[in-house]
């Protein structure tokens, strides 16, 4: 590793975990080497919202200024009117569907450009690390239970004034433990936020 290798992370136990398991996996032979990352609020934000459901309403609003009779449709109005009742009501595979809609025919190709397009211009574009609630338990037990060096990384938001300050829950189930516990009596590396990264979104 590199003096500037994780430039946008402070010095300190989580960055020296991270950049200590990458050396020692240069003994692992490449095709054995897996990375399992989580996805909501990992990956990417999910406060105030879902990355991808940000894409999905961002594209809607879009349409329905050139487009008024969009509103019409009982789902686009229910999201155009920040209706909470009328958007629970729907049930997320209603509403899914109902934006899906809204690339239908588009060609893949553009497709992948558009949502390329939105990461870019948004302004709190993806983070890359591993699990963020108690639903990546599993995942991350699993790793660490595989033979050779491992790694099992934690995300802590607790930067209230860069990002939010929340503890991360899993969305279908109720755990009984939260996942920062489980990192400390597990032995796993946990990155806080507000600590260990030195920027979290490009100014």
């Amino acid at each position: 590793m590199t003096s500037r290798s994780l430039p946008s992370w402070r010095s300190g136990p989580a960055r020296e975990a991270i950049t200590d398991f990458l050396a020692a996996s240069e003994q692992i032979p490449p095709a054995r080497r897996v990375a399992v990352f989580g996805n909501d609020g990992t990956l990417w934000c999910e406060k105030p919202l879902y990355a991808q459901e940000a894409f999905f309403l961002q594209t809607l609003e879009e349409r329905a200024a050139d487009v008024p009779a969009l509103h019409a449709r009982p789902e686009y109005a229910a999201l155009l009117d920040r209706d909470a009742a009328a958007i629970a009501a729907f049930g997320l595979p209603g509403i899914a569907l109902a934006l899906a809609d809204l690339f239908d025919g588009l060609d893949p190709a553009e497709f992948a450009e558009r949502a390329r397009r939105f990461m870019v211009t948004t302004a709190h574009p993806t983070l890359k690390t591993a699990g963020n609630s108690a639903g990546d338990r599993e995942m991350l037990e699993w790793t660490t239970g595989a033979p050779g060096p491992t790694l099992a990384l934690v995300v802590d938001h607790d930067d209230a004034e860069r990002e939010f300050a929340y503890a991360s829950v899993a969305a279908t189930f109720e755990a009984t433990e939260g996942i920062a516990d489980v990192a400390r009596r597990s032995g796993w590396t946990i990155a806080s936020m507000r600590r260990d990264w030195a920027m979290v979104f490009p100014e």
